[in-house]
């Protein structure tokens, strides 16, 4: 998927919460959404609690849930430390938008157009 466990994890949360938000997130999408964060941020206190919360309420009331962890992925990831930001940054794939930034085509190159 990525090579950041950061955005693994970012994108499980958002699958869940808009599976949830349209009433689909069954028991197999909360144990994904268990697993992806025990085996991507098994030490990140606050990415712990937000799924824990969202698995406690998601039966009671699923639309409110997903919007609950919408909601709370996006604040986790505001609150990531810059340094991780960076690496998510630098380990997204070649063909990314933060590389196709980077990359110039041959008619960028070309003098007359300098």
């Amino acid at each position: 998927m990525t090579q950041s466990p950061v955005v693994e994890f970012g994108l499980s949360v958002l699958a869940a919460a808009y599976s949830a938000r349209q009433g689909q997130c069954d028991l197999s999408c909360q144990i994904r959404l268990l697993s992806t964060a025990l085996r991507c941020v098994p030490e990140d206190v606050a990415a712990r609690a937000m799924v824990l919360d969202f698995t406690a309420s998601v039966r009671a009331s699923s639309r409110a849930a997903g919007e609950a962890l919408a909601d709370a992925v996006y604040a986790w990831l505001d609150s990531l430390p810059i340094n991780a930001r960076y690496d998510i940054e630098k380990s997204a794939n070649p063909g990314s938008l933060y590389h196709a930034l980077d990359q110039q085509y041959e008619w960028q190159r070309r003098a007359d157009l300098q």
